[in-house]
């Protein structure tokens, strides 16, 4: 209840402070608001879509950026003194 009572406390003086500042530039933004609020809600499942697949979309690119060259089977590894270990032995 506080959240909702401290927004439309919030609203309230913000309309008092544009109203004092310009009434018709006030009643241009009040008048505009239902419209926005509106398209918003109609447009929110389409954003919670698009986000879902873009979010998927770039955790499998940070899963293959994480991928470490050096532990693929084949690649050039650790010795275990800690000394990297050349992909293709050397004089071959």
């Amino acid at each position: 209840m506080p959240y909702f009572l401290f927004n439309v406390l919030t609203f309230l003086f913000s309309g008092i402070l544009m109203f004092r500042m310009d009434w018709r530039l006030a009643l241009v933004a009040l008048f505009m608001l239902p419209p926005l609020c509106w398209v918003s809600y109609l447009l929110l499942p389409r954003y919670w879509h698009a986000h879902g697949r873009r979010s998927r979309t770039v955790r499998s690119l940070y899963s293959l950026l994480n991928d470490n060259p050096d532990r693929r089977p084949g690649g050039p590894g650790l010795r275990p003194g800690g000394k990297r270990e050349p992909a293709v032995p050397q004089g071959q």
